[in-house]
């Protein structure tokens, strides 16, 4: 699975979601409508898990994160979306991540 951040609006978003544009944010805002509908649903029947990132990176941990659930349960993460506050001014202490397996 790759993961890809984004930057919008002071928040930084990692969406590697089947069946929706992953590259929802380069488009014009009424463009990313579908997009942010299908979101939404998405995280309505997803998992979830909080990681805390103060002052750590989050890529390396999702990875982690996604090596462990295949090798502890035997399950592989199809779907994964966060997002979360980073700017100069504000940075999140912990993001809450969604995210489904198979």
């Amino acid at each position: 699975m790759k993961l890809k951040k984004q930057n919008s609006n002071g928040y930084t978003i990692i969406c590697n979601i089947q069946n929706i544009d992953n590259d929802y944010l380069s488009k014009p805002f009424g463009q990313q409508l579908d997009s942010l509908q299908a979101i939404n649903k998405f995280k309505d029947t997803a998992k979830s898990i909080y990681f805390s990132i103060k002052r750590k990176e989050i890529l390396p941990q999702l990875k982690r994160f996604i090596k462990d659930i295949k090798e502890l349960q035997g399950l592989t993460v199809t779907d994964i979306y966060c997002k979360y506050a980073d700017t100069n001014f504000c940075k999140d202490d912990s993001v809450e991540v969604f995210y489904k397996t198979i």
